[in-house]
């Protein structure tokens, strides 16, 4: 599965996820992974209030509306369908890891109609061991086609290494690919899953997460 980054030029760069990883050698207690539930949108529908509210404020007449024409992905930016639909995209999970691994923490995301998105998490160690951590969270529509990765990688150091305890990580940015794909996400759904792992190389988390909800294709790394 290719990772590709379209920055706000809408310039494609592919980019491998092995690109993401760290080459160092992992801790003990290499490949404990946690993840979170998935979570299954169904397709959009037009709200009458909201329109109603629209259409009077602009002076336009109700029974003028092709409320067919409303559930379709045609002619997206109309005045009306900014009002349809999801109006932002996101969840949070809480971060706990089993096998006796002292590392816990939470993670959110969330997208919106114009393209911006944020993702935000904070990991902890308690015990003596460091630990390499990465956490993703994927989003992809309901067909599995555009889909979007948004990924961070961090080191958390136990007593026996200096450094802080603590990953904190708290991105934004405003992506073309991701406010194209709207109104795909309010005609076939959406599905999102997010995953984090202790000393397991973020390559394979991508991956798994992407076959897990579906993915098909390629994936736009939000970065």
């Amino acid at each position: 599965m290719s990772v590709i980054n379209v920055p706000q030029d809408t310039t494609d760069q592919y980019v491998d996820a092995g690109e993401l990883s760290d080459d160092s050698a992992p801790s003990p207690g290499a490949g404990h992974i946690v993840t979170g539930a998935d979570l299954v949108a169904p397709p959009a529908l037009p709200d009458p209030e909201r329109i109603k509210e629209k259409v009077e404020s602009e002076g336009a007449e109700l029974d003028s509306i092709d409320w067919d024409a409303l559930t379709t992905e045609e002619d997206p930016l109309s005045p009306t369908a900014e009002v349809l639909g999801f109006t932002r995209i996101g969840g949070s999970g809480r971060i706990v890891f089993g096998g006796g691994v002292p590392v816990g923490g939470w993670t959110q995301m969330v997208v919106f109609p114009d393209g911006s998105y944020n993702y935000s998490g904070h990991l902890h160690v308690s015990g003596a061991t460091s630990y390499t951590v990465s956490i993703a969270w994927m989003l992809t529509t309901g067909s599995g086609h555009p889909s979007f990765v948004m990924p961070a990688k961090g080191r958390l150091h136990g007593t026996f290494e200096p450094g802080s305890r603590d990953f904190d990580w708290n991105r934004s940015g405003t992506n073309p690919a991701l406010r194209n794909a709207w109104p795909i996400f309010n005609a076939q759904g959406y599905r999102w899953r997010w995953s984090a792992s202790a000393n397991l190389d973020i390559g394979p988390l991508i991956t798994g997460l992407g076959q897990a909800i579906g993915v098909v294709g390629a994936v736009v790394a939000l970065l």
